[in-house]
């Protein structure tokens, strides 16, 4: 994943699934490792999030994001992902979502975004918020 062409591939995109999946699949890489990438050229405030089913594998986080994280928790009760993936629903577009579910502080913007995708029969699942 060259930095230029990386950059020039995901400039002016909103971070997605989308975008995700595409990048990954023309650099030929994981969808993490794809992601990893996303986060370290970005501005905006994102976090993403691994899972086995409500165990948080990875925590990863643009520069911006850095200082809301709370530390790896299970996913709480509260939030769309634990519905998702108690439901084994299929979500298509960002939610709000409750910031104290998921940061230890405040962003100072309206709404806090989740979107979960996931596998079903294995289990694992990917979240990403950002505001």
């Amino acid at each position: 994943m060259p930095e230029l062409s990386f950059r020039l591939d995901m400039a002016g995109l909103p971070i997605d699934f989308d975008l995700i999946g595409s990048l990954a699949k023309k650099y030929k890489v994981f969808k993490h490792a794809c992601s990893n990438r996303i986060l370290q050229f970005t501005h905006t405030p994102v976090i993403i999030i691994t899972c086995n089913q409500f165990r948080v594998q990875t925590l990863q986080y643009s520069r911006t994001a850095a200082t809301y994280i709370k530390p790896l928790t299970p996913i709480s009760g509260g939030t769309l992902a634990r519905k998702i993936i108690i439901n084994h629903l299929l979500q298509r577009n960002f939610q709000p979502a409750n910031p104290t579910h998921w940061l230890k502080r405040e962003p100072a913007v309206d709404t806090l975004y989740e979107c979960t995708h996931g596998d079903f029969t294995t289990g694992r699942y990917m979240i990403i918020l950002q505001w």
